[in-house]
C-alpha cells in the first residue's frame, strides 16, 4: 500500500533579469503595426492565367521569429473587376524555449469578372528587429493575373440568347 505526505519547504531560484527596450519613435515606418521579430513575406496566385468567372487563390504569408500571435497581415487593394471573398486565415505558431516561430497567413479567394492583366502589389511589410534595433520594411514584388475571355464565350453568343429568348416566349403563350 502507498502512502503519501505532504512536507512543506521553500525554494529559491536564480534572479532573472529582463531588458525591455522601447520600440523607437524614430524612423517608424507609418504601416508598423507592432510585430517585433525577423520576418519574411510571401504573396502568391496559386495560378497566374485564368478565364473570366473561374476562381484564383491569393496568398499573404508572413513567416519567422518573434511576436506571429500579435501581427497583423498587411492590406493591399485589388482591382473593382475582381470579386474578392473574405480570407481564410491560417497559422502554424510553435512556442518553445527559443522562441515563438511559424507562419500566419490569409488566402483569398478571386473570382475575375472580366478580362485583362490584373495588377497586385507590391505589399508592404514592416517590423522592428531587435538584434538589430531597426524598423525592417519588406516589400513584395508585383504579381499579375492573366484574366483570358471565358471559355463558354463565342462569336455565336448573341444569336443563342435570341433563340433562348424566342423559346421563353413560346412556352409563357404555352402556359
Amino acid at each position: 500500500m502507498l502512502t503519501y505526505q505532504n512536507i512543506d519547504f521553500t525554494v529559491n531560484s536564480n534572479s532573472l533579469v529582463l531588458e525591455v527596450i522601447d520600440l523607437p519613435a524614430k524612423n517608424r515606418p507609418d504601416n508598423f503595426s507592432g510585430a517585433v521579430g525577423d520576418f519574411d513575406l510571401d504573396i502568391y496566385f496559386n495560378k497566374d492565367s485564368i478565364s473570366v468567372n473561374e476562381s484564383v487563390s491569393f496568398q499573404v504569408r508572413v513567416s519567422g521569429k518573434g511576436n506571429l500571435n500579435l501581427l497583423s497581415l498587411p492590406s493591399f487593394d485589388l482591382s473593382n473587376d475582381l470579386e474578392v471573398y473574405d480570407p481564410k486565415v491560417l497559422d502554424k505558431i510553435t512556442i518553445n524555449k527559443s522562441g515563438i516561430s511559424g507562419f500566419k497567413s490569409e488566402d483569398y479567394l478571386i473570382v475575375p469578372r472580366y478580362k485583362g492583366v490584373y495588377d497586385v502589389g507590391p505589399i508592404n511589410f514592416s517590423f522592428f528587429n531587435p538584434k538589430i534595433h531597426k524598423y525592417v520594411v519588406l516589400e513584395s514584388p508585383k504579381k499579375q493575373l492573366f484574366v483570358s475571355s471565358s471559355k463558354f464565350e463565342n462569336k455565336n453568343n448573341y444569336t443563342e440568347t435570341v433563340y433562348n429568348k424566342n423559346k421563353i416566349d413560346v412556352l409563357n403563350r404555352d402556359i
